[in-house]
């Protein structure tokens, strides 16, 4: 079960989630102008502190693939994290012009035509992130909300050959129950693990905990083989 912390925000947030044993870290780029974004400055700085083996993303909310390579182009991270609505001719360009870089797509299950939009997005990244949020509303991630754990389970069951993120309202009280609903490669949390905004180290341990525990625990009917993030 691989553990991805997001809206990571200093230096002391990046050594604090990879003490808890974080496999990936999320940026939130200034393009979002959410709570939590950070310069491409801090990003750069943060990013080189992050030690191999574990993933860097940076997390954008455009659109087009000429302003993503523009403004994210010189970034050293991993993957990049597209946040609004999927466009398939976006995905094919940043397939082909940067090949470095792993392609998370988020994908907001608001209801169950969100399994059509994610057999969609497959073919063209190497994982999908399963939030909660609304497009057309402008909430593109950390909302803190639970989505429809059922609906996220169709789609794993619908792309079992892509990495599956799961996010939306996940914290130390619930993980263990969405992880056995959904069976997902990965948990992606953000305000789950905070504490009036801050990474809180009690609630880290114990929601990487609970995550770690259910998905190596063999119950439910989770399928043996999982991919891994490729590249």
């Amino acid at each position: 079960m691989q553990i991805k912390i997001c809206c990571i925000s200093s230096d002391e947030e990046v050594d604090a989630a990879v003490a808890a044993g974080a496999n990936a870290l999320g940026f939130v780029s200034s393009q979002a102008r959410k709570v939590r974004h950070v310069s491409d400055e801090a990003i750069v700085r943060m990013a080189a502190r992050v030690p191999l083996g574990v993933r860097t993303a940076v997390l954008t909310p455009l659109i087009d693939a000429d302003a993503i390579l523009t403004h994210h182009g010189h970034l050293p991270v991993d993957a990049l994290q597209l946040v609004n609505r999927p466009v398939l001719d976006t995905l094919r360009a940043l397939r082909r012009r940067r090949s470095d870089w792993l392609l998370w797509q988020s994908v907001h299950v608001a209801g169950p035509e969100a399994v059509d939009l994610a057999r969609a997005v497959a073919p063209w990244v190497d994982g999908l992130i399963l939030d909660s949020g609304n497009v057309n509303g402008g909430r593109l991630g950390g909302t803190g909300v639970v989505h429809d754990w059922t609906v996220s389970r169709q789609i794993r069951d619908a792309v079992p050959d892509r990495f599956l993120w799961l996010a939306g309202g996940l914290r130390a009280s619930n993980v263990e129950a969405a992880v056995r609903a959904v069976c997902p490669d990965g948990v992606d949390v953000c305000t789950g693990v905070r504490t009036a905004g801050r990474l809180d180290d009690a609630c880290l341990v114990r929601f990487t905990h609970g995550a770690r525990a259910a998905g190596g625990s063999g119950r439910g009917p989770c399928p043996e083989r999982r991919p891994t993030p490729a590249g």
